[in-house]
């Protein structure tokens, strides 16, 4: 316990020298070209036979001028040979954002080159080791210089390794379920005590990630933030994959081209339907259409669909069609538990965002009866930096077959002055409320078990960032009534 004290104590520490670097430059000019940083994971097509390794490597001056060097992902299933190699075939993705502080003083800001590496053709339930770097490309060129590189490369491969989804249909998966994070000690801990699960094999996380703006709508965005949170998260994400939707804190309007979702589009690279639409437009529906906004995938036995709660979903939308086609071509014998993400709920219990439930009564009066129809299990959302529970739900009215809606924005951004003040909009919970709970932070876990149950859990932080144990604060067997 004592060890397990002191790894805390001392990443803590760490964490508040990256507070210091929260207002720097992104440009280092002592950094390597070729060394990694921000390293994340997000599945890919088919989960089970494939695996995005994203990260970013430094844009200086010198480093530009590297051009012939490759992002490259090296991987295999012997930590001491990783004999497969992918490439980014581009320089890297980098964007250019424009900020205004509240007396209109604008700020510019280029990012570092970001790496998107797609690995394919992995066998399923199988640990893979990786490394990442950028290297000239005469190296790959040659065998003996290559396994030169990996020797330099790989002097972390013991904590660089990721799993791969088990097949089609199988059961005994878990998933850890959070969203609302921000770049404190609470989202540390709470990152980490889903590291400690080792068990976890995917973190469903309903948007709103680095809070590098203060309010979703103005043009007051600090990009070094999001370097800040990837920096603070790489310990767990560079193991475990995130599935992520677009929240209201990633629209991050531009203040000069009054673009939007840019840098939520640049990091993350979800299994996309194909490549983004995207022009300038007004809150809360924006012309934000595929890219990262809104695609589905399928993890063992669960079909997955991630919803954008920032991009219309109106009958003959985009979202809306595609929406319609993917719940219509879902095999229920193959995929028994069809689950939902978006950022904003349909449903809230709590004092805080009671001005978007008219944007949440559009969503609902949009989407509800398709997921009804469809038979749709499960709801996660965030926005609301609380938890929630409900029974089946159709319209307000409990309704055997509807989905359960869930509430977990608890990864870390602090509870609203207003749930603390005010707590619910109603004393005593609506009837269709299992259970609601505000003023901690953890993550919720989602163990499948076979087609017909499914376990669910709370899992609370301890209030003391020193102690890696959590508390069970909510647990229940779900059944999936489509065959119960």
């Amino acid at each position: 316990m004592k060890i397990k004290r002191t790894v805390i104590i001392s990443l803590l520490f760490c964490l508040s020298l990256i507070d210091q670097a929260d207002s720097s430059s992104s440009v280092d000019d002592g950094a390597k070209c070729e060394e990694p940083q921000h390293m994340h994971l997000s599945v890919g097509h088919d989960p089970s036979t494939s695996m995005t390794v994203s990260f970013s490597t430094p844009s200086n001056s010198r480093c530009q001028s590297k051009d012939l060097m490759i992002a490259s992902a090296f991987f295999g299933t012997d930590p001491v040979n990783l004999a497969n190699v992918a490439f980014d075939n581009s320089r890297g993705r980098q964007f250019s954002a424009s900020s205004q502080d509240k007396l209109g003083n604008l700020t510019e800001y280029t990012s570092n080159y970001i790496h998107h590496i797609q690995i394919t053709g992995l066998e399923p339930s199988t640990k893979y080791y990786y490394c990442c770097k950028k290297v000239e490309t005469h190296v790959l060129r040659h065998e003996r210089e290559k396994k030169r590189s990996l020797s330099s490369c790989c002097r972390d491969f013991e904590k660089a390794y990721f799993k791969t989804a088990p097949k089609v249909g199988s059961y005994d998966t878990r998933f850890a379920v959070v969203g609302d994070w921000a770049r404190n000690t609470d989202s540390i801990v709470t990152a980490q005590s889903i590291a400690n699960d080792k068990s976890i094999d995917v973190i469903l996380s309903p948007g709103d990630m680095s809070y590098a703006n203060a309010s979703p709508r103005d043009c007051q965005t600090n990009h070094i933030k999001w370097e800040s949170f990837f920096e603070r998260m790489e310990f767990v994400l560079r193991r475990i994959p995130i599935q992520t939707c677009p929240g209201n804190h990633e629209i991050e309007t531009d203040a000069l081209s009054r673009e939007v979702f840019v840098a939520y589009e640049n990091y993350f690279h979800m299994p996309q339907v194909k490549k983004v639409e995207m022009s300038p437009s007004t809150y809360p529906f924006y012309d934000y259409e595929y890219g990262n906004a809104f695609y589905s995938y399928t993890y063992g036995a669960a079909r997955i669909i991630s919803l954008s709660s920032h991009s219309s979903t109106s009958h003959g939308s985009k979202q809306y069609m595609w929406l319609k086609k993917e719940l219509e071509s879902v095999n229920r014998d193959v995929t028994p538990w069809l689950i939902v993400m978006m950022h904003a709920p349909m449903y809230n219990t709590f004092s805080h965002h009671t001005s978007d439930k008219k944007y949440a009564d559009i969503i609902s009066n949009n989407i509800e009866t398709l997921l009804v129809k469809h038979s749709v299990n499960l709801v996660f959302s965030g926005h609301v930096h609380a938890y929630m529970r409900t029974k089946q739900l159709y319209a307000g009215n409990v309704t055997r077959g509807a989905p359960r809606h869930f509430i977990v924005g608890t990864g870390g951004a602090p509870v609203s002055s207003k749930i603390v003040q005010n707590g619910y909009i109603f004393e005593q919970p609506e009837e269709w409320i299992e259970h609601r709970q505000y003023g901690f932070h953890g993550y919720g876990r989602l163990h499948i078990l076979n087609q017909t149950h499914a376990n669910w859990e709370l899992r609370r932080n301890s209030i003391s960032p020193a102690e890696t144990r959590h508390f069970v604060d909510d647990e229940v067997t779900i059944t999936n009534s489509l065959f119960i």
